[in-house]
């Protein structure tokens, strides 16, 4: 009779968390913005702005959303809250494991980015550079920008 109710508890338990997981993929089809992996970047301490400029992304059985990409003379990115000095280490952390990441970079706003290779740090020369951060997840693609103003 006990062992019973340990299984009827554990199935119970077991459909609650299926229940949940249905119920925030829901969630998520009708607010793809808040679903897809998230980019934060420090420099040093400071954290810059991020934004997402476009993905495509898929849920459960096989929804899928998709944002168009937006040129970066498009974004309105709010200046970080200080300017960095070169040599500072560019830190990339995204909220969900990336399978594939490709970084790009333009100088004073020329849109005319080059990959990055190695180590990401800030330019020693002074000016505004543009990053363009293009990411592929288990889930879809991101594709984001963010800018450094070097002293």
């Amino acid at each position: 009779m006990h062992l019973k109710k340990v299984i009827a508890s554990l199935l119970l338990l077991a459909c609650a968390g299926a229940l949940a997981f249905l119920v925030k993929d829901a969630i998520d089809v009708r607010n793809p913005e808040q679903a897809v992996a998230k980019m934060t970047v420090t420099a040093d301490t400071l954290e810059l702005p991020v934004a997402v400029a476009g993905f495509q992304w898929e849920f459960l059985f096989g929804r899928r959303a998709c944002k168009k990409p937006m040129p970066v003379f498009e974004i309105k990115l709010e200046p970080a809250p200080g300017e960095l000095l070169g040599g500072e280490r560019l830190e990339l952390v995204f909220s969900q494991p990336a399978k594939k990441i490709v970084i790009k970079q333009s100088k004073n706003y020329s849109y005319d980015f080059f990959e990055v290779d190695g180590d990401l740090t800030v330019p020693f020369e002074s000016g505004v550079y543009v990053y363009k951060v293009e990411a592929e997840f288990e889930s879809g693609r991101v594709l984001y920008y963010f800018y450094a103003a070097v002293t």
